[in-house]
């Protein structure tokens, strides 16, 4: 059994990162597996600047990296988020000490200063490639600062031109191929970039659908598409019931969606086990971002309880829903083509019924603990004979 050094930045605001570090935590321990775990919590700093200049390098993290090592003596350390507390000074250390390094991808933040590739509502991929990631300056894409958005750029040109990613990570690990491609895309070595799909953990009994109501699930964010969900609620009055679930900087947006319509309810942040809940008993779950999510985890949640996803054709959106199978595929950033997707399947009890039965049927294929564990294992043993051939 393998000992392992787990590591993770919790966000101001939880996400499915959060979630993803926790379940793989749970999984390796409950597979007989010693795993002590590092993490740092973001609202410890929430200025923008103070986040931005101590990004180059944390001499806090390196030592408490060093010191974990140092008595735990893990055979592998594995970092699922960095930023911005941990930064690369965390997988500097766990290098530095001898120990195999793996990092988990959950964005791009390591190629854009908004991590999103999105600017004013839009794919932008200027620096997807830049040696300097300059328009990030231009533009105020981190926190809408010039000096911010100066010392997010600047790390991001140091961190590529002098290959700190490369230098002190083993293995990088994307939840989807289409996160894998932009990775390497951006300048990360195709041998060392590997696909592993998130999980939805103790596998929940599906659902029956007979709830009435769309979902949407997710962080209250620009990127996520919560103008064109209640754009498509304002234009069109023949679609069904909504729920709103989840917190974030556009919360008010949706509190008012809800005092105005009554088919749109927002309950704010619930617990996981509440959530899944509710996904059983939708008659879909809305996916709307605008950004090329590199996962979307609710989409897996709800293919695990049985429910259709409708989601935008982009990103990874468009790997994991196999239109006309598990759900519907629609026009990114278009209310109306959102709302005629609705339409489509509501207007086919007999499809309903039949995607269910199929994104179920995927879950099981593809997104339950014990494949998840065949793989995490998989990725750690590789890097490890990645780690013993690279410093020979």
């Amino acid at each position: 059994m393998l000992k392992i050094l787990a590591c993770h930045n919790y966000y101001l605001i939880r996400g499915g990162e959060d979630q993803c570090f926790e379940d793989e935590v749970q999984l390796l321990r409950a597979n007989g597996h010693e795993v002590s775990t590092l993490t740092e919590n973001s609202g410890s700093i929430t200025n923008g600047l103070a986040v931005a200049t101590r990004l180059p390098w944390s001499r806090e993290s390196y030592r408490k990296v060093t010191e974990a090592i140092l008595k735990d003596k893990p055979d592998i350390v594995h970092f699922t988020n960095t930023f911005p507390l941990i930064t690369l000074s965390g997988p500097a250390a766990a290098h530095d000490a001898g120990v195999p390094v793996v990092a988990s991808m959950h964005n791009y933040r390591a190629m854009c200063a908004s991590a999103y590739f999105l600017r004013n509502g839009k794919v932008c991929e200027k620096c997807l490639g830049s040696a300097g990631s300059m328009p990030a300056v231009l533009h105020k894409c981190y926190r809408d600062s010039h000096i911010s958005s100066l010392a997010m750029a600047g790390t991001i040109a140091w961190q590529r031109g002098t290959n700190q990613w490369g230098r002190y990570i083993d293995l990088f690990c994307t939840p989807s191929r289409y996160a894998s491609a932009k990775l390497i895309q951006g300048g990360f070595p195709r041998d060392r970039v590997v696909v592993k799909q998130n999980f939805v953990a103790n596998s929940p009994l599906p659902g029956t659908g007979k709830g009435g109501f769309a979902l949407f699930a997710g962080r209250l964010s620009p990127e996520k598409g919560l103008n064109v969900l209640l754009g498509a609620w304002r234009a069109d009055s023949s679609l069904p019931p909504l729920l709103i679930v989840g917190e974030g900087p556009l919360a008010d947006q949706a509190t008012i969606a809800s005092s105005g319509d009554s088919r749109i309810k927002y309950l704010g942040k619930l617990p996981l086990a509440k959530l899944l809940e509710l996904m059983g008993e939708a008659i879909c779950l809305l996916m709307p971002s605008i950004w090329y999510e590199t996962f979307g985890r609710t989409m897996i949640e709800a293919y695990s309880k049985g429910t259709p996803v409708i989601a935008s054709n982009m990103g990874c959106m468009a790997e994991l829903v196999k239109d006309g199978t598990t759900g519907f595929l629609f026009e990114p950033g278009s209310s109306q083509s959102l709302a005629e997707a609705i339409h489509r399947l509501m207007k086919q009890p007999k499809l309903m019924s039949t995607f269910r039965s199929q994104c179920r049927q995927a879950f099981e294929s593809d997104y339950t603990s014990e494949q998840n564990y065949q793989l995490l294992t998989q990725l750690y043993k590789a890097a490890i004979e990645i780690q013993k051939t690279s410093r020979k």
